[in-house]
């Protein structure tokens, strides 16, 4: 009901805040030739609608795992498992986010990464999004198209490799690191550029990292790629 609520623009008043839907909006970037690496900063856009809400209740079930209960049910049973976050917009963890693990038709179970959420209070609202993945960045069904004009590679080695995005070692410290994974796509899809190419079109890219875009040498000028989805 939720998500077909958001789909729509409707509103569920089951909630303490209700659903909402992000408006649309793009984003162009321009991406260099293969003279240059271009660092991609992760657009302030989502790929799916979010929805609001405040904190009923909020309960810990093991350590670093919280329960955000939201006092009303009506939220599909485990459809934000996958590929969703909260992200806190009042209280004392505003502006931050978390990994949500699991969901009932009225609670939300996130994954603290160690960070302690005990001051999270009834009343603090937050947004529920939904990450970008490689492949909502850049579809290789639509590779050469405004919306991914990298280049697909026509196999796995390194003179078939087409364009490759980087993503850098944000957790590490030091200076010039080498890259933390390296993923390039072919017609079947995003693979990791390790022994065994694992695919990997569901990927994350996280709302506040960048990632690094390489063209192979026949990319002679620069290119520009549009990015669409919902404001946040």
């Amino acid at each position: 009901m939720a998500a077909l609520a958001a789909a729509h623009g409707l509103s569920v008043p089951c909630m303490a805040q209700p659903i909402e839907t992000a408006a649309l909006g793009a984003v162009v970037i321009k991406l260099k030739d293969s003279n240059l690496d271009t660092k991609v900063t992760i657009p302030s856009l989502l790929p799916e609608a979010f929805i609001s809400g405040s904190i009923a209740v909020i309960s810990s079930s093991a350590p670093g795992v919280y329960n955000i209960g939201l006092g009303s049910g009506f939220l599909p049973r485990d459809y934000y498992s996958d590929f969703y976050y909260i992200k806190f917009t009042s209280g004392a963890k505003k502006g931050l986010y978390y990994t949500i693990t699991a969901n009932t038709e009225s609670q939300f179970t996130i994954d603290s990464s160690g960070d302690d959420l005990t001051k999270l209070k009834s009343g603090d609202t937050f947004r529920v999004c939904k990450y970008w993945t490689l492949n909502t960045l850049f579809p290789y069904a639509l590779a050469g198209s405004d919306r991914n004009p990298l280049i697909a590679s026509t196999g796995h080695l390194g003179h078939q490799r087409g364009s490759q995005i980087i993503l850098p070692p944000i957790n590490s410290g030091g200076v010039n690191l080498a890259p933390a994974e390296i993923y390039y796509f072919t017609d079947a899809g995003w693979v990791q550029s390790i022994k065994g190419t694992p695919v990997s079109n569901d990927v994350i890219v996280y709302p506040d990292s960048y990632l690094i875009a390489r063209q192979p040498p026949n990319v002679t000028s620069e290119i520009k790629m549009c990015i669409t989805g919902h404001v946040f």
